[in-house]
This record gives structure tokens, sequence and C-alpha cells, in this order.
């Protein structure tokens, strides 16, 4: 009676485990340390309240791989450029509407440090 109920236990929770997995799209590994490190690093430096912790990593998250699908598409180059400004412009306003003034200027001098780092890879 025992091994049954954590027989039934067991199966419960890798039926739980495999549909959360399968709802979120799988990211390579070093997407998610960037992601995580770029969060980490912003969550820092903008002194984010408690309150404002969970939207601004769903923001985050939710642009991240907005840009990584462009990135990985197979369209022109000005229509990658075209999009990724697009979608650049609709992350700030968000940013915007959810940080003080201050915090949001802070957020345009830490996008601007992570562009200036792309351009030197290159």
């Amino acid at each position: 009676m025992k091994y049954r109920k954590l027989l039934l236990l067991f199966l419960f929770v890798a039926s739980f485990t495999t549909a959360t997995a399968q709802d979120r799209p799988s990211m390579p590994e070093d997407l998610k340390q960037e992601l995580v490190n770029f969060q980490q690093e912003s969550k820092e430096r903008l002194k984010l309240t408690p309150e404002q912790e969970e939207p601004f990593r769903e923001i985050s998250t939710r642009y991240f791989r907005e840009f990584r699908e462009v990135k990985k598409s197979d369209i022109r180059v000005t229509e990658k450029f075209r999009k990724v400004k697009d979608i650049q412009t609709r992350k700030d306003a968000e940013m915007k509407a959810l940080l003080t003034e201050e915090q949001y200027a802070t957020y345009l001098v830490i996008q601007q440090e992570r562009r200036d780092r792309m351009q030197q890879k290159r």
C-alpha cells in the first residue's frame, strides 16, 4: 500500500514536470546564463523594488526570446534590423512604464553598454 502511494506520487510529479516543461520553449544553456546575468546585473544597478522584480524578469525574458527568434530567422539583414528596432521600441516602452525616471535613465545606459559590447565582439 505504501509503495502504491509513492508510485502514484511519483507519477503525478513526473507528469506535472513534463507538462510544465512543455509550456516553455527550451533555451540553450549559454543563452539562459546570458539572460540570468543580464537580469541580475540590471536588478542590482536599477535597484528594483520587490514589486518591480517579477514584471522586469517577465518583460526581459519575453523580449529576449523575440530577439533570439529574429536572429535565428532566415530573413534579409535589413528586415532583421527593422524587426529588432521594433522589438526594442516596444520593450523600452514597457520598461519606461515599469521603472521610475531615474531607473529608466540607468536602464538606457545599461542598454547602450550592451550594444557597445556587442559591437566590440564583431
